[in-house]
């Protein structure tokens, strides 16, 4: 369990860090890439179901994330948790983890000040319900679509449909859990 905190931990240290993103060479700094790559971090709120489709147990989540985008695609790295206590009548509790989930998006109208778009990456997860008393740490393969607004603002947000599938187990116990789907708000920053 220190080993899980310890991750989480450093994965929002990370998360949070604050890089230049001027490049250095020799003697001469390009600022370029400023005019083309944007980097933001964002909060992302929303309700987590585990295992769709077998138990719909809701786990309210949030993330902390960056996001580097040029006007077309962008990469979104995050870390997710989420934890309910006592659905449905019972004391059991309901997790859910992912660090790092690493997402590779692509924006269907890159010009315009809001857009669609969709992607798809993996993550190192696990889904702890024990009201199904199962267990999976994993990796897991990820999905996103989603819709930001205000592109062209400093602070932005999006909505985002995200699913979650697990493909290989590093540990396991009881029945294989489904697909996890989220639907969250964000505000980037």
């Amino acid at each position: 369990m220190k080993k899980k905190i310890f991750s989480l931990l450093f994965g929002l240290l990370t998360l949070t860090s604050t890089q230049s993103s001027a490049v250095t060479m020799g003697d001469y700094e390009f600022d370029d890439f400023e005019e083309d790559f944007v980097a933001l971090k964002y909060v992302k709120l929303g309700s987590r179901t585990l295992g769709a489709g077998r138990t719909n147990t809701f786990v309210p989540a949030i993330s902390f994330g960056r996001r580097f985008e040029c006007p077309d695609v962008g990469v979104d790295y995050s870390a997710s948790f989420g934890y309910a206590k006592g659905i449905g009548g019972c004391d059991r509790s309901s997790i859910f983890y992912s660090v790092p989930r690493i997402v590779c998006i692509t924006f269907i109208n890159e010009c315009a000040n809001s857009s669609l778009y969709y992607g798809g990456g993996a993550s190192f997860g696990g889904i702890i319900n024990n009201n199904t008393h199962s267990q999976y740490h994993g990796l897991l393969a990820e999905g996103a679509l989603g819709y930001e607004m205000q592109r062209f603002s400093c602070v932005r947000s999006f909505m985002e449909f995200d699913f979650s599938v697990p493909i290989l187990a590093a540990y396991r116990k009881g029945k294989y859990p489904g697909p996890t789907v989220q639907l969250a708000f964000a505000l980037c920053y």
